[in-house]
């Protein structure tokens, strides 16, 4: 073996140069055989690959599942779903109800030992979006910016497709030909059969059919009389004879009021009843789907289409529903009240006198890949005259400043003015430099009419320009140079077009206009004013803030890299309660690390937070304190509350996890923010007896029920979340 081992030792430093006994020495020294020496040395050398493994730590193999573990989770999977029609929409987006997240997750808990690859693969949902459900709070879902109609059924979007849409079976499908007739709402004779779509006598065409096997006989008529003709008279047009058009002006006069007098007050008009009867039944249909659908509202018009061949358009199943109170749709805020009032107030001079500039992302892509270019604008103000233009990877300084040069050498002179919006790369030094003698003025916070040119100039731009789309093996740099063409060749051209409201002139004959000395004075006076007035209030405002706070901003912007060169945005945070900004900073902290936030965000993203949250924590005291009056005085409405409260807690041998879980249910099913405040505070109270590391796993457990009530929005979910622990552990 020792004659091997050298052996091998000594073909392996040849190559190397490294000094070795020669063969003979070997074997004298070591008593062995040539031919045994040599056939250790060449097992050993075939052994040496085998020896080494990549660094760390060797692949921990995991025992298999047991395959009838496995079984039952994907039975269990796909028992809920065909319980639950429409929890889970397959398509690009695999979208999942929040009854069918909190099925999962519940799920999971009770398979905890089940390896998450192995038991995601079972129930076919993606790991990832497993994980994120199984996070205390899925901050992915908070960068969705707060649009979700908390009223749409709230789903989770996913790019993968775990199940199939025929993986909800007809069983649970209640107007489906083969659903069983107990879960029919209307009769055993609701689903008849093919070959028969009404009645031998009714209709000999089941294509022109909108209801298909759907028929309804007489038990469907609320009146009591039947639908259909009788035996008695077999040529008698009982049948709907205009089927493409099954809900015309007769038949449909209100949907609030089903039974309209066209169709019934007069019951020897067989064809006014059966077409009345045929809306009936598609609204009856339509209402008995809804109470079983567990998806959004989109998916659902398209399965009462689709699965129940009723052509009936989004509008009208929304009124339906609305009308017989089965959903209510969430109406979007208007326009601020003063808009109106405020408009056409921007004031203008001459051209050339003012000019403004913004940013806007430019999508460019090249063989399948996206990149993402900003597009910095200059807009003259007097003549809607596109000066200036650049194409970069992110809307900073840079993109100002090189927008501001390429307008001096399109129009050969420098503004008066140049107003930006309050981001703070554009309120730098630098920008100051290369402006000189130019004023730079903030656009007025919140108000996009302020910038109304460039905006309206972009809007054009997403008009007349189609997407970039390019297939070639190039860079990204051919992605910038491309943009940057597209986008001079579009303003160009925009420039040079006549405008109706301004006597056929074009922006470019608009800024060509002479000014006077007397008109450049004029304005110069007004915008040096305008500029006095906003550093004076900023000034003032300064004056009026906490050390303190501003200290603690200075060190949060620091440590999260935010600009604010001039401190307008530290100094409008500052302005708030110490307790919002806390939470601001926190939330806007916590969104960093989690990767959450929006791209391109800056400080104003934390005075928005700031703001909000301000708003939430100024209406809590009121609430708090109207829970406190009406528990003293047992109010009639509070009653049922605190008794189904009591009743929940006085379970002395109940799980204390099983006890908050209950409670946090009728914490998001509350309707009232007086009620949601009731169980917060039983929560509070439940989860605050207990010792430190029960107390931080039962809130872990509280907020990931919490953030799987999709019935509620994203923002209720995260307000609630900091309700209940701020009651936790409150910093004030």
């Amino acid at each position: 073996m020792t004659a091997g081992l050298l052996l091998a030792a000594r073909t392996l430093a040849a190559p190397h140069g490294l000094e070795m006994p020669s063969v003979a020495q070997v074997l004298e020294g070591t008593g062995a055989s040539r031919s045994r020496a040599y056939e250790i040395k060449d097992t050993i050398v075939a052994l040496l690959p085998a020896l080494a493994r990549p660094p760390g730590r060797p692949r921990v193999e995991h025992e298999p599942q047991p395959s009838a573990q496995l079984t039952e989770l994907t039975t269990a999977a796909l028992r809920f779903v065909m319980q639950h029609p429409g929890c889970v929409q397959s398509g690009e987006r695999t979208s999942y109800s929040e009854h069918y997240r909190r099925f999962v997750i519940e799920l999971r808990e009770q398979h905890a030992g089940v390896m998450r690859s192995v038991f995601a693969e079972a129930i076919q949902i993606p790991l990832g979006t497993l994980d994120d459900w199984m996070r205390v709070t899925p901050l992915h879902e908070r960068a969705l910016n707060d649009t979700t109609n908390s009223l749409d059924e709230r789903v989770v979007s996913d790019t993968g497709n775990p199940l199939d849409e025929h993986a909800v079976n007809t069983t649970a499908h209640p107007f489906d030909e083969y659903a069983s007739n107990t879960t029919n709402p209307l009769d055993e004779y609701a689903v008849n059969n093919t070959t028969r779509p009404f009645d031998e006598h009714a209709a000999n065409n089941t294509a022109a059919n909108p209801l298909g096997e759907c028929a309804f006989n007489s038990t469907t008529n609320p009146l009591g009389k039947c639908a259909f003709n009788d035996a008695a008279s077999p040529s008698d047009e009982c049948a709907v004879d205009n089927i493409t058009n099954p809900l015309d002006e007769r038949a449909v006069d209100n949907i609030a009021n089903p039974l309209d007098k066209h169709a019934v007050d007069d019951v020897t008009a067989p064809r006014h009843t059966a077409v009345h009867d045929a809306k009936y039944a598609q609204i009856e249909t339509v209402l008995a789907a809804w109470r079983a659908w567990h998806g959004n509202f989109s998916a659902f018009c398209a399965h009462i289409r689709r699965d129940h061949r009723l052509d009936l358009g989004d509008t009208l199943i929304a009124s339906i529903l609305f009308e017989h109170g089965a959903r209510t749709p969430v109406r979007r805020s208007g326009r601020s009240r003063d808009e109106d009032a405020l408009r056409g107030s921007f004031e203008t001079f001459f051209p050339g006198a003012q000019w403004v500039g913004d940013g806007k992302q430019l999508k460019v892509v090249l063989d399948g890949k996206p990149f993402a270019m900003n597009l910095e604008l200059v807009v003259d103000a007097a003549s809607d005259a596109a000066v200036g233009i650049s194409v970069r990877d992110e809307e900073d300084s840079a993109a100002v400043i090189e927008a501001f040069e390429h307008g001096l050498q399109t129009t050969g002179d420098s503004p008066l003015a140049l107003l930006l919006d309050n981001r703070p790369s554009n309120h730098v030094p630098a920008v100051d430099t290369a402006l000189g003698d130019t004023l730079r003025i903030r656009a007025t916070p919140e108000r996009p009419q302020n910038k109304a040119h460039v905006e309206g100039a972009f809007g054009l731009f997403a008009q007349k320009v189609p997407p970039i789309e390019l297939d070639t093996r190039d860079s990204h740099t051919l992605a910038k140079a491309i943009a940057q063409l597209v986008a001079t060749t579009f303003f160009r051209a925009l420039n040079r077009a006549p405008r109706r409201d301004r006597d056929g002139k074009t922006r470019g004959d608009l800024y060509a206009q002479d000014v006077t000395p007397e008109q450049r004075e004029t304005a110069r006076a007004a915008l040096h004013e305008r500029m006095r007035k906003q550093e004076l209030a900023h000034q003032t405002r300064a004056a009026r803030l906490d050390p303190v706070i501003r200290a603690l901003l200075d060190e949060a912007f620091a440590r999260l890299g935010l600009l604010d060169p001039e401190r307008h945005i530290r100094d409008a945070i500052a302005c708030y309660p110490r307790d919002a900004i806390v939470d601001a900073i926190a939330t806007f902290t916590g969104k960093r690390t989690a990767g959450t936030l929006p791209d391109g965000v800056d400080a104003r993203y934390l005075l928005g937070i700031t703001r909000n949250l301000h708003h939430l924590h100024q209406a809590e005291p009121i609430t708090e304190a109207l829970i406190r009056e009406r528990l003293a005085a047992r109010d009639r409405f509070l009653a049922p509350l605190v008794l189904e409260r009591d009743a929940i807690l006085a379970a002395a041998d109940a799980d204390p996890g099983a006890m908050l879980i209950t409670l946090v249910d009728r914490l998001v099913r509350a309707e009232r923010t007086i009620d949601r405040h009731v169980w917060l505070d039983a929560a509070a109270d439940l989860i605050a007896s207990r010792t430190h590391d029960e107390r931080i796993a039962l809130a872990h457990r509280a907020a990931r029920r919490i953030h799987s009530a999709f019935r509620i929005s994203t923002r209720d979910r995260d307000h609630l979340e900091r309700c209940l622990l701020r009651r936790l552990w409150p910093v004030e």
